[in-house]
């Protein structure tokens, strides 16, 4: 692609070039000369039929996840997080050694590769806190903790001006292979926020449980935390914009509740 550059930007197609304009500019691209149908028949694009199917799936998982922790990522600015997230599922299902290209699988590829991703575009959880919380699960009862007993310094690292309280909220996403079947997701209720005063910090902070509804079929689970700052005036908490982020703290193959 290339970048428009003079006075007049133009959008829209002439011959084979097409003019389109995105966040960082006016681009310019030609049009591609090899038909569709070619390339859906041709055995000669058999690898590139193989990596559009998986492309296909890795974006279908992609929707499928961010609608399930959409309301827990309102307030962060998430600018590309979409083709972010599309970007990683597809190298996790690139990571698949057990099925052939183009059949390759989101849960057999290495989920490790999700751990620290950043939902936000502007922030990062590890400028605020001193570490991350730990993530078990007991197996035979469904229930799984967030403990925050490990992290090594209870004070937070920073906060934004003006903030004088911040809210911590943990949530679990358990998602399976099929992306027509919804993600589950589990995590705290906006009225049942605790504010803490970011004098405080961590300190005293208890470990929060949740009840996973496993399937029959493996899924991926899947523990983010959430950081929000807030500002008390005259007694009500207002949002800040500032310090708002979200991270991916765990991700695992979990398998069905029958296996």
């Amino acid at each position: 692609m290339a970048k428009q550059t003079g006075i007049l930007k133009l959008t829209g197609t002439i011959g084979n070039i097409t003019f389109y304009k995105t966040r960082n500019g006016y681009l310019a691209k030609q049009k591609n000369s090899v038909s569709k149908s070619r390339i859906m028949k041709d055995p000669a694009y058999a690898g590139t039929r193989r990596a559009m199917s998986e492309f296909g799936h890795a974006s279908s998982l992609s929707k499928v996840f961010r609608f399930a922790i959409a309301g827990m990522i309102l307030q962060v600015h998430k600018g590309y997080f979409p083709s972010r997230l599309t970007a990683l599922f597809g190298k996790i299902i690139r990571t698949d050694k057990v099925n052939a290209p183009g059949k390759r699988e989101l849960l057999r590829g290495d989920l490790s590769l999700m751990k620290g991703l950043e939902i936000s575009e502007r922030e990062r959880l590890d400028a605020y806190l001193d570490g991350m919380p730990n993530l078990s699960i007991n197996r035979e009862t469904s229930v799984t903790v967030f403990s925050f007993s490990g992290l090594e310094k209870a004070d937070l690292l920073r906060y934004p001006k003006g903030a004088t309280h911040f809210t911590l909220k943990p949530g679990l996403v358990l998602m399976g292979e099929d992306p027509r079947q919804k993600a589950h997701f589990a995590g705290i209720k906006y009225t049942d926020s605790i504010y803490v005063p970011v004098k405080k910090g961590l300190e005293g902070m208890e470990d929060i449980r949740f009840s996973l509804q496993r399937g029959p079929d493996p899924q991926l689970l899947c523990g983010l935390l959430a950081l929000h700052f807030y500002q008390e005036v005259n007694g009500e908490m207002h949002a800040l914009s500032e310090g708002a982020c979200v991270r991916v703290v765990h991700a695992e193959r979990l398998e069905g509740k029958d296996s």
